[in-house]
């Protein structure tokens, strides 16, 4: 793509960047509100891992929970971590990383039918551990699916336009069931335009091949919460459940789309568990009405119940599918396709900006309707598709066209 504009000068973009670091700095004198919870909720133990049908290694992460004001991850070294089932097999798991523990390949494995606990062994000899749980056979997923519609949403001056996705579960064996789902997407998108030449130590050069920053592939595990049980239906099953709403005001679905679906059984307690956290999450009043509160998992101190521990070890049975979808047609497209470009001293810029070399330029016509030249965007986002949290190799899993 070539592209032709009157380009700002060099004093204007000045300007602009000093009006915006103002900005910036105004902003942050705003007093935010925290309440005041002393010191109650400092220091405590959080546990995060779970077991399941799926083939180990098994994952648990250690950590404390530090105080509201200082939101820090603060993982927990030197521990001891037990995973056993109710027949007498067991397994020591490996710190491999500081505050993660993790089974071997071929240790302890979920097997549908049997329970499982976690046992935990401070430094300092305090003790915790969960409750056998049975791990339940997975209620399988029938299909997972997309509807075009339209969302409203503060702050827009028009219906969001996307696609809901959806899930349908085959029948369960039995008449209650509770269910967890979990979203991991992955989306090809294509940067705005082609970066055509690359500045770095004082050399300009072409870029070759002029596409090989545009495409790129980003992978991330999605916030939602997302729960459901068949208590009280008639038949053991979930129909046409609302996953994530994927709208057209970023490049998600701009060219492919993909979600992973994981389908988690639970049993009442893991239920309540993450229910809770969803009402939390859904409650943004939370902060100014009530004062927080923990959300009690499943691991106790042996010695002291007293002790607030956070996190949930999860025995789950898990069943899962992943679906593709090209970008759909029927939808209103919001994204940004256009960037703003320099020319007028250019070079004066990208010697300033040496700090973050190597920059990438697009190619545009002169404004003197000459030939082909260089042309700085204001942000690399434009011509580098790796600015925007991707990477240039598509995953393992990605089907080619």
């Amino acid at each position: 793509m070539r592209i032709k504009f009157k380009s700002p000068s060099f004093r204007q973009i000045v300007f602009v960047i000093t009006l915006f670091s103002i900005t910036i700095l105004l902003n942050s004198c705003v007093d935010e509100y925290w309440p005041d919870i002393g010191t109650k909720y400092d220091e405590l133990l959080v546990v995060d891992g779970s077991l399941s049908n799926e083939p180990g290694p098994y994952i648990i992460k250690l950590s404390n929970s530090l105080n509201i004001e200082i939101p820090e991850y603060k993982p927990l070294s030197n521990y001891e971590v037990i995973i056993s089932d109710n027949l007498g097999n067991s397994e020591v798991l490996k710190e491999i990383e500081k505050g993660i523990y993790q089974t071997s390949a071929d240790g302890i494995q979920g097997i549908i039918g049997r329970s499982y606990k976690l046992m935990i062994k401070s430094p300092s000899n305090d003790r915790y551990e969960t409750e056998y749980e049975i791990l339940q056979n997975p209620i399988e997923i029938d299909n997972v699916y997309s509807e075009i519609g339209k969302k409203t949403v503060a702050g827009y001056d028009h219906k969001l336009s996307g696609l809901q996705f959806y899930v349908d579960t085959k029948m369960a064996d039995k008449d209650t069931n509770y269910i967890l789902w979990r979203l991991e997407d992955t989306y090809e998108y294509n940067a705005n335009y082609r970066a055509k030449y690359i500045y770095d130590h004082f050399q300009m050069h072409l870029l070759n091949p002029s596409d090989s920053l545009y495409t790129c592939w980003r992978t991330r595990k999605r916030k939602e919460i997302i729960t459901a049980t068949t208590k009280n239906q008639t038949e053991p099953k979930i129909i046409k459940m609302p996953l994530q709403f994927i709208s057209t005001e970023t490049k998600e679905l701009s060219v492919r789309y993909s979600v992973l679906v994981k389908q988690y059984t639970l049993n009442y307690k893991a239920y309540d568990y993450w229910n809770k956290l969803i009402e939390i999450e859904d409650d943004v009043s939370w902060l100014y009405a009530i004062q927080p509160y923990p959300v009690l998992g499943n691991v106790r101190n042996i010695a002291d119940d007293s002790e607030i521990v956070l996190g949930y070890f999860m025995v789950t049975g898990i069943d899962k599918k992943r679906i593709f979808v090209d970008k759909p047609d029927g939808l209103d497209w919001y994204y940004n396709t256009t960037c703003a470009f320099i020319q007028e001293d250019m070079y004066t810029l990208l010697n300033l900006w040496r700090y973050s070399w190597p920059l990438y330029l697009a190619a545009s016509y002169s404004n003197s309707g000459g030939g082909q030249g260089p042309a700085l965007p204001v942000s690399q986002v434009c011509v580098d598709c790796r600015e925007s949290g991707g990477v240039l190799e598509p995953p393992d899993f990605w089907n080619k066209k």
